[in-house]
């Protein structure tokens, strides 16, 4: 206790010798707390959360949060945060110069078709892969916690650790110790770890998960890279592990394998046309 106050101290003295270095920090905050909020924007989050997931000093993380809220990218409900106003229009804003949703519906689609089953799209967002769109043939109470707009970490479900597996190995490693804490209950509860999980999805060049999220559930995943290489979004096709046969795996691989190619290709041109 005496080592912490010690360098809260110093830290403070620090922040007061360097002018602008308070505001960058209490803005670095403000964002972190955003981004939780968001991971939970759909039940919403308490003070108590997020106090305890960022850290904070109760009365910092409530002041940060009042002022998210003034802002409008928060929204306050009985002591229950969630994504405000603002926030939506930014999204709305973002979506004009790059909309993967847009770029990426006729492959959902096409996959849809084929499988008849989940079709997830996702993209990296920071340390989490976020929900892009989701199409599926019987919606099911859970869905509405893993769909569009949701998160999960990275390494949880097939689009996550398809995008993790690809990303390069020093922030690869970082990701999958810093992310194993992290995963669903369902997930940890597994026999292999996060980092065996990583390597044979390097192996085999997708990846195949059962019951990492849902109990009951599997999924087929592929990342989408760009011209450089570089992975920016994975598609998946889940489906009652029961469903998920060998011969079903190895056909929705081959598709999401086609559809992957189909979308770097867009995106590639996209980017080319700017």
């Amino acid at each position: 206790m005496a080592t912490r106050k010690k360098d809260r101290i110093v830290e403070q003295t620090l922040d007061k010798a360097v002018p602008g270095k308070q505001h960058v920090k209490s803005m670095s905050r403000a964002l972190e707390l955003l981004q939780l909020v968001s991971r939970k924007n759909i039940e919403g989050a308490r003070l108590a959360e997020l106090v305890t997931a960022s850290h904070l000093p109760k009365a910092t993380a409530h002041r940060l949060l009042s002022e998210l809220v003034a802002s409008g990218l928060l929204r306050r409900e009985s002591r229950i945060y969630r994504l405000g106003q603002f926030a939506y229009e930014i999204g709305i804003a973002a979506s004009n110069s790059f909309n993967l949703r847009e770029v990426c519906q006729p492959s959902v689609q096409r996959l849809f078709d084929a499988s008849r089953g989940t079709i997830y799209l996702a993209m990296r967002s920071g340390d989490d892969c976020f929900c892009v769109d989701m199409k599926t043939q019987v919606e099911l109470p859970w869905m509405h916690e893993y769909g569009p707009g949701s998160r999960l970490p990275l390494g949880a479900g097939a689009c996550s650790l398809a995008m993790l597996s690809f990303l390069p190995a020093s922030e690869r490693a970082a990701l999958i110790d810093k992310g194993a804490a992290r995963l669903p209950k369902a997930g940890r509860a597994q026999d292999r770890s996060l980092g065996e999980k990583v390597e044979e999805t390097r192996a085999t060049g997708y990846a195949l998960t059962a019951s990492d999220v849902v109990r009951g559930f599997s999924a087929v995943g592929v990342p989408v890279f760009d011209k450089a290489g570089r992975t920016v979004a994975a598609i998946s096709v889940a489906n009652h592990s029961s469903q998920m046969t060998r011969e079903y795996a190895l056909r929705v691989r081959l598709a999401l394998d086609c559809e992957a190619a189909r979308i770097s290709e867009l995106l590639n041109r996209r980017v080319a046309a700017v």
